[in-house]
């Protein structure tokens, strides 16, 4: 092979490099692309979906919460909204779709003295749900002292 040939060549693979290197550079939170190379040629490329979720946590009064999220994802993509715990509900029917969308979940009335915190995964987002201890918002309101189990029929 020539000098010129091999040169040509080099010159070639680098352009792929750095035009793949671009292509494959996304927008934080957008899809990103891989691509696979043989013998200096594009052989492959494979999109990988990014999930968005807003908001990302959400914090529950003690009586529950009926209420929805965003998901932002590439038309694509698609996905399904999964609660990890079962006094979280996604209500969506059916619980996802492909691209943006939004999800409806139901968080369950609280009626421990411990703070609990569940997630919704939707492909590779998660949604954080936050819901405080009965006692504690008993407490909020009542500006009584925890430490004597007060009832939570206060707060409700």
């Amino acid at each position: 092979m020539s000098f010129l040939n091999r040169h040509t060549m080099y010159v070639r693979r680098m352009v792929l490099c750095c035009l793949a290197f671009l292509l494959a550079s996304a927008v934080p939170g957008q899809n990103k692309r891989e691509f696979t190379f043989k013998n200096g040629k594009l052989v492959g490329m494979q999109e990988s979906c990014a999930y968005l979720l807003s908001p990302t946590e959400v914090y529950s009064p003690l009586a529950g919460i009926t209420t929805t999220a965003s998901v932002n994802a590439h038309s694509s993509c698609p996905w399904t909204a999964t609660s990890n715990d079962p006094w979280i509900t996604v209500n969506s029917n059916p619980p996802g779709g492909s691209g943006n969308g939004t999800i409806s979940f139901t968080v369950a009335a609280q009626g421990t003295y411990t703070q609990r915190s569940g997630t919704i995964t939707v492909g590779s987002g998660t949604l954080t749900i936050h819901q405080a201890p009965s006692c504690q918002e008993t407490c909020l309101y009542t500006k009584t002292s925890c430490d004597s189990q007060v009832s939570t029929s206060a707060c409700t």
